[in-house]
């Protein structure tokens, strides 16, 4: 049950998260498009794992087919790397943020 309500927690977060993003004019920044970005991801991530854990943990069917299993790895790998690349790119965007403000909107630019 608490893995359960922590899920329903994360995936209601990160798209209040995403629909705040996209309402907000102001927000239409960098730095809260990767966030939007990583909140997406953060919601796939979850996704692959949780509701089969979820289903196995309720059901009595404890079986996961092979192939299941290699397509669920593939993607929870594939994103975590792309969570890590995202994580890399936030890095970035707030070390010339802090390092060359006056610089940073030159720098940092929609074909960046």
């Amino acid at each position: 049950m608490t893995l359960l309500l922590t899920y329903s927690f994360t995936i209601f977060e990160n798209l209040a998260l995403i629909v705040v993003n996209k309402v907000y004019v102001f927000l239409h920044t960098p730095m809260y498009f990767f966030l939007g970005n990583f909140s997406f991801l953060e919601f796939c991530y979850r996704t692959i794992v949780i509701p089969k854990t979820l289903y196995i943990l309720i059901s009595e069917i404890r079986i996961i087919f092979l192939s299941n299993c290699i397509i669920q790895l593939y993607l929870f790998t594939s994103l975590g790397a792309t969570v890590y690349m995202l994580l890399a790119t936030l890095a970035y965007d707030r070390y010339v943020a802090i390092s060359y403000p006056p610089r940073y909107s030159v720098i940092i630019n929609s074909s960046l």
